[in-house]
């Protein structure tokens, strides 16, 4: 998906790389969210509650308990669901595909040409 987002070979080295960053950026908190997995020990409790996630926002998307529904509004929502989550896997794999890979290969090649700048003294 990440390759067919960005017009990229499935075999471009950018791809692994792009993987790596988005699943440890936005996939693992989806994950971890959905296998009840809390993003902080036990001894420690929020401020505050996180409501406007990804996860709370598909929730949101379930029919209240004093509303009628049945298979079809399921299909619905469930379709809105996807998406929603779509659009924002999206949005991610850009961002990461066409500002943060960028700014990470500036980076990488001035750490690497850092000792090809002349020296000059000072004294």
């Amino acid at each position: 998906m990440i390759a067919k987002i960005l017009s990229f070979e499935p075999e471009d080295p950018r791809v692994e790389v792009l993987y790596q960053q988005i699943y440890t950026a936005f996939i693992l908190a989806l994950d971890c969210i959905d296998n009840g997995v809390s993003a902080y020990p036990p001894e420690i409790e929020p401020r505050y509650r996180e409501s406007t996630n990804l996860c709370s926002r598909v929730a949101g998307l379930l029919p209240w308990w004093n509303e009628e529904f049945g298979d079809d509004i399921l299909d619905q929502r469930f379709t809105r669901a996807i998406e929603l989550t779509g659009l924002e896997f999206t949005d991610k794999v850009r961002y990461y595909g066409l500002a943060w890979l960028p700014a990470r290969s500036i980076v990488e090649e001035a750490i690497t040409s850092r000792y090809d700048v002349g020296m000059s003294s000072t004294h």
